[in-house]
C-alpha cells in the first residue's frame, strides 16, 4: 500500500496536497456561444445560453468565464443531470466557457506519482489539474489578480433583485436586476455588480417591497491554460 500520509508542499512551505483528502480537479471544459434575447421586456443588450450535462460526479463544481459580463444560475438538477442558464450582458453573442471540477478520484497515470488514502482510494495523480481557488469578489470588494492569468467565476447562489418604481396614478415600473460578474483580462480583475434585466409596467403591487435573493459574491478560480 502506498504511503497514505504523503504530502506535497509549495516552495514557501504551504501544504498543497495531502493523500488523506481528495481535492477538486478539472474534468471537463465546455464552450458555447450565447444567442441574443433582445427586445421587450429585456432592458439593453442581453444574450443567453444553456449548459446541460450529465455526469456521475457526485458534487461537481462549475465555474464560468466570458469576455462579456455574465450572470448565471443552476436551473435544475436531477440525479446526474445538471442544467445551468448563463446570461451575457453587452455582448449578446459572446462565447461562454464552463469549467467543471470534481472531487471524485482522479485518473490513474502510468509510471507517474500517485497518492492514496488509508482506504486505498486514489486522491492524487499527475493527471490532475487542480481547482486553483485564488480569491473572492463581492459588490464592495473586487478581486485583483494578475493580467497574465485567466480567471473564472463561481457564484454560490443566483443573485436577483426586483424593484417597484412608483410612476403615479397607481402605475408602477417593475425593474428586475441580475447579479453580474465582469472579468477584465487586461487588468487581471473580477468585479461583481448588477445590471437591469427587464423593465415593464404593472398595476399597483399590493404590499410590494424591494426583494433581493441570493448573495452578490463569488469565488475566483485561476483557469490559465485549462
Amino acid at each position: 500500500m502506498p504511503d497514505a500520509n504523503a504530502e506535497i508542499y509549495t516552495a514557501d512551505g504551504k501544504l498543497q496536497w495531502a493523500a488523506r483528502f481528495s481535492p477538486l480537479h478539472l474534468v471537463s471544459v465546455v464552450t458555447q456561444t450565447a444567442a441574443s434575447v433582445g427586445g421587450a421586456p429585456y432592458f439593453g443588450t442581453w444574450g443567453s445560453t444553456t449548459f446541460v450535462f450529465s455526469t456521475s460526479i457526485a458534487r461537481p463544481l462549475v465555474a464560468f468565464r466570458s469576455a462579456s459580463p455574465i450572470g448565471f444560475y443552476l436551473v435544475s438538477q436531477s440525479g446526474g443531470n445538471w442544467r445551468y442558464q448563463v446570461w451575457t450582458r453587452s455582448n449578446a453573442t459572446a462565447d461562454v466557457t464552463a469549467y467543471i471540477f470534481s472531487d471524485d478520484p482522479p485518473p490513474a497515470v502510468s509510471g507517474g506519482l500517485e497518492m492514496f488514502n488509508t482506504s486505498g482510494v486514489r486522491t492524487f495523480s499527475l493527471a490532475c489539474r487542480p481547482a486553483r481557488i485564488v480569491g473572492r469578489a463581492d459588490s464592495g470588494a473586487p478581486f485583483s489578480g494578475d493580467s497574465s492569468r485567466r480567471y473564472a467565476v463561481l457564484k454560490p447562489s443566483a443573485y436577483a433583485q426586483r424593484v417597484a418604481i412608483d410612476q403615479g396614478g397607481g402605475n408602477f415600473t417593475i425593474q428586475d436586476r441580475m447579479g453580474i460578474a465582469t472579468i477584465n483580462d487586461g487588468a487581471g480583475s473580477v468585479t461583481m455588480g448588477f445590471a437591469q434585466y427587464t423593465n415593464y409596467s404593472a398595476p399597483d403591487p399590493v404590499d410590494f417591497r424591494t426583494e433581493t435573493r441570493g448573495d452578490l459574491k463569488a469565488l475566483i478560480l485561476d483557469v490559465t491554460n485549462y
